[in-house]
């Protein structure tokens, strides 16, 4: 009986989603060009400038070119610190200075990205702009600045710059099919829940069928109109 009722069920809610496929579908279309349109004409376009850095613990022995688990371990410790201080007030504030003040300390920070690579010594810095030129100057500045500034702080490790900065970022693909993707299937979805909801508080009755599933009695017939 409760599978039943479970078919039942589930054949009662496909059975709204049918009838009401043309709202469902005009909402997801709806939905989906706000979403495009949104992205195309109404979102600054972004520039990305990144470099690598590679930290190293100044005290690290190689001893026939083998360097230790716990100068690595030391390395990799340091990290975390790294981060934390090229995020700081005051490395961020001389960093807006160098660049001539045009974004404040907070502003870069919320525009500076510091990750390590697969839990290893080697730092990524990424900094995201809607000026291609803006997002090379401040990334460069940043990494001409950390060594110096990660060496004054932390006596017992090093920084050693990999991949330099390019002088202007690089536009940041917008994701425009991803989002409109994303629009259609909001679109979808407001549309199937306004039209359950449609149903849910639709107490006319439109057919015989509604009576007996609703009374639970049977119906002997139908008179027409």
């Amino acid at each position: 009986m409760n599978e039943q009722a479970k078919d039942l069920a589930v054949t009662d809610i496909l059975r709204i989603f049918w009838l009401n496929k043309f709202l469902i579908i005009t909402l997801a279309c709806l939905m989906a060009t706000l979403f495009l349109v949104k992205t195309v004409y109404f979102t600054d376009d972004q520039y990305v400038a990144d470099g690598m850095l590679y930290v190293r613990n100044r005290t690290e022995q190689s001893i026939e070119g083998v360097i230790s688990g716990s100068d690595i371990s030391t390395s990799r410790s340091l990290i975390n610190s790294y981060i934390e201080i090229l995020k700081s007030r005051s490395f961020l504030t001389d960093v807006s200075e160098a660049t001539g003040s045009k974004y404040t300390w907070k502003e870069i920070k919320s525009m500076l990205t510091i990750n390590s690579v697969n839990e290893t010594e080697l730092l990524t810095i990424s900094v995201k702009a809607t000026s291609a030129e803006d997002a090379g100057a401040i990334a460069s500045t940043i990494m001409q600045k950390a060594p110096g500034k990660l060496q004054s702080v932390l006596n017992g490790g090093a920084v050693e710059i990999i991949d330099e900065i390019n002088s202007v970022g690089t536009l940041v693909d917008p994701g425009t099919g991803r989002k409109t993707v994303l629009g259609f299937a909001i679109g979808a979805f407001l549309g199937a829940v306004i039209a359950f909801l449609l149903n849910l508080f639709d107490k006319k009755v439109h057919k015989g069928e509604d009576v007996a599933k609703r009374y639970d009695v049977s119906i002997l017939g139908n008179i027409s109109q």
